[in-house]
């Protein structure tokens, strides 16, 4: 990316910092996004399928591990933010994770839900 002005670049930001600070700024946009996609989407909390087997359910607790494997190593690269001292890109690995816990408790709510539902 450039903004034609190289000497604001590295007097007040330098590169790096510029860089990191515009992707920050993509990648939280990215997350608002997700987060709002989630937030309208709303719990079914039984699913809507006429026969749920264990197919189902299974498939749901994947989702759920998938989602609790994501959140984990969202918060492990946060932590390591933090003690490089690099506290945007821990605040946004941590939201991520946020993120990720929240869609872990939903998949992990209907699989709940639909093993009640299994005959």
């Amino acid at each position: 990316m450039s903004t034609g002005q190289t000497s604001v670049l590295e007097t007040e930001n330098g590169i790096n910092k510029f860089v990191m600070k515009k992707e920050m700024e993509r990648q939280e946009k990215l997350l608002d996004e997700q987060r709002k996609a989630l937030s309208e989407v709303e719990w079914p909390f039984l699913p809507r399928v006429g026969k749920v087997d264990m197919s189902i359910v299974e498939k749901l607790r994947d989702e759920a591990d998938k989602h609790l494997a994501r959140r984990n190593l969202s918060y492990q690269k946060a932590q390591e933010y933090i003690h490089r001292g690099m506290t945007e890109a821990a605040a946004y690995y941590s939201e991520f994770a946020a993120l990720h816990k929240q869609k872990y408790e939903q998949a992990n709510s209907l699989a709940a839900a639909s093993l009640i539902q299994v005959s």
